[in-house]
């Protein structure tokens, strides 16, 4: 049985301060299945898993930034999941690439994903302000 309130979290430093939040309101959250074989008891990943989610999420990100201006906050390994935090000046190429690619099986692990408007980055505050 898996410890639930495990995590790991990787950072972008510098966007505490950041003056320019109110032009990138947006926050996209990826949530990357891990493969629960690959897992330590706690849910967090293996050396092998954490590889396979890291690459698979620098992808993703690498790809939305070629579609619109995004701020990659950083990452979370929690229970299984990896969840990653990237603020948006403009959802809907995010979306729409998101959309196309959600429906292949062409990828190394299933996703999700939801884009909500925060304006103040309070999703991610609590990340930035650590």
């Amino acid at each position: 049985m898996k410890t639930a309130g495990q995590w790991w979290v990787r950072l972008t430093g510098g966007y505490k301060g950041y003056g320019l939040k109110e032009r990138f309101p947006w926050c996209l959250k990826l949530a990357i299945g891990l493969d629960e074989e690959n897992l330590y008891d706690n849910g967090l990943p293996l050396p092998d898993e954490s590889y396979v989610a890291n690459r698979m999420e620098d992808k993703l990100v690498e790809d939305i930034k070629s579609r619109c201006t995004a701020h990659y906050i950083g990452h979370l390994f929690n229970d299984s999941f990896l969840d990653v935090y990237i603020h948006l000046d403009d959802p809907e190429p995010a979306h729409q690439y998101l959309q196309d690619l959600i429906v292949r099986e062409d990828h190394a692990r299933g996703f999700g994903y939801e884009i909500k408007n925060d304006p103040d980055w309070a999703i991610v505050g609590d990340f930035i302000n650590y």
